[in-house]
């Protein structure tokens, strides 16, 4: 929904052509017909970062702008998507989706600047507005389906608690999975996993059909995750730190490269599983703004929120 103070910004209303209202941002067609260049417009009083959005606006505001970009690529297959928030001339948090291609007027420097605009005419804007309108409406619904990597029921934990402790980890592998210099970690996955379910405090893990992790590849080639949720701190370092993970943990360094940043916490709604997203944009807020009450780490914890 739509903040009821929310004023589009003079120059993106003069610059720009209404395309929809989306549930967080406003959808707009720069009018400039040497590119593809849609911008998302968060529909959010006095924000002009990314960050300043609630956690849920940002994961929103993910989804969006994914439905978007996968927009361009079906109508236009460009060489190259350009997304930024830039705001050094409208500070009003907005988001261009511009997509390039080596034949551009512009390739392969930067759009600003570099020639000046040439508006559609009315008859091919209604066009182009059309059409995106119609694929844009598929991948939204492609975006809101419902989380693929959800277990059964039958793995969660029924809480009276309103918070849990959601933890992610990353790691990149320094060789591909299957190679025998893999072999000690991967053998050992599926009972470690166990292991995780079976200590005390365990809620949940993400997993696909395949019983674990290893094909999601949300953060990269060669990068494997693992996300679970559990009852408080204690239960989690517990299993970390006492019990035979921690033999693997040791032997790291055998297997994934350093990373600065790997993991992140943070209190998720109990019977509410966290998505790959919003782990990814927890693990950013941690890396760009260092430990907070949103993301936190064993050395840096923050008290379970109280209900609000």
């Amino acid at each position: 929904m739509h903040a009821p103070d929310f004023q589009l910004h003079a120059t993106l209303a003069e610059n720009s052509i209404f395309i929809r209202d989306l549930s967080l941002c406003r959808v707009l067609l720069a009018n400039d017909k040497n590119y593809p260049w849609i911008i998302l417009v968060p529909a959010r009083s006095e924000v002009t970062e990314i960050y300043q959005l609630r956690h849920e606006d940002q994961i929103q505001l993910l989804h969006e702008s994914n439905a978007v970009s996968r927009t361009l690529e079906e109508l236009f297959t460009p060489d190259k998507l350009n997304i930024a928030a830039i705001g050094n001339v409208v500070p009003q948090l907005h988001v261009h989706h511009v997509a390039r291609f080596r034949r551009d007027i512009a390739w392969p420097a930067p759009i600003w600047g570099a020639h000046p605009p040439a508006p559609y005419r009315s008859s091919d804007s209604n066009k182009l507005i059309q059409n995106f309108s119609d694929t844009l409406e598929k991948y939204l619904k492609a975006e809101t389906k419902p989380d693929t990597h959800t277990p059964a029921p039958s793995q969660q934990k029924s809480l009276s608690q309103p918070f849990v402790l959601a933890q992610l980890n990353i790691a990149k592998m320094l060789y591909p999975l299957d190679t025998p210099e893999m072999s000690d970690f991967k053998d050992n996955i599926d009972r470690i996993n166990k292991l995780a379910e079976q200590a005390p405090g365990f809620v949940w893990r993400l997993q696909t059909d395949d019983g674990d992790a290893t094909s999601i590849d949300h953060f990269g080639d060669h990068v494997i995750v693992n996300m679970s949720t559990w009852e408080d701190h204690k239960s989690l370092y517990d299993f970390v730190f006492r019990t035979e993970h921690i033999t693997y943990l040791k032997r790291r360094r055998e297997w994934f490269s350093h990373m600065k940043v790997s993991s992140v916490m943070w209190w998720a709604r109990t019977n509410s599983n966290p998505t790959i997203e919003e782990a990814a944009i927890r693990l950013q807020h941690l890396t760009d703004n260092g430990p907070s009450a949103d993301a936190f780490t064993f050395k840096t914890l923050a008290k379970m929120p109280s209900i609000s």
